[in-house]
């Protein structure tokens, strides 16, 4: 499933690495998608590909990887947090105050 969804995104895992069930483990553990995954891997490779060698995800860029999608995961939850709205109290005339002024256009029948 995860690699299908790098795939997906034109990355393809090397041969006899263990990055497919590392990927996969961290899947589970930010409860994110493969897919998910896979943008934010497209995401940190546009970014770094500089410093890689290689545009295949390997073992070598798991552990800055992971770093990066605990920064996504945060920011993500942090930005859908519910905010609590702040109390905001009307001010209110006085009957009164409202008939002084003519705000209240009151016919008598």
């Amino acid at each position: 499933v995860v690699a299908a969804a790098f795939k997906s995104q034109g990355f393809e895992f090397g041969e006899g690495d263990d990055v497919a069930a590392e990927c996969l483990a961290m899947c589970h553990h930010f409860q994110a998608s493969p897919e998910d995954l896979a943008t934010s891997w497209d995401s940190y490779y546009t970014v770094n590909q500089a410093k890689m060698k290689t545009h295949v995800p390997t073992a070598a860029h798991m552990e800055a990887f992971r770093a990066h999608f605990e920064r996504h995961v945060a920011s993500a939850k942090k930005s859908n947090a519910v905010k609590t709205p702040q109390a905001y109290v009307y001010g209110k005339r006085s009957l009164a105050e409202s008939l002084e002024s003519g705000a209240l256009d009151v016919e008598m029948a």
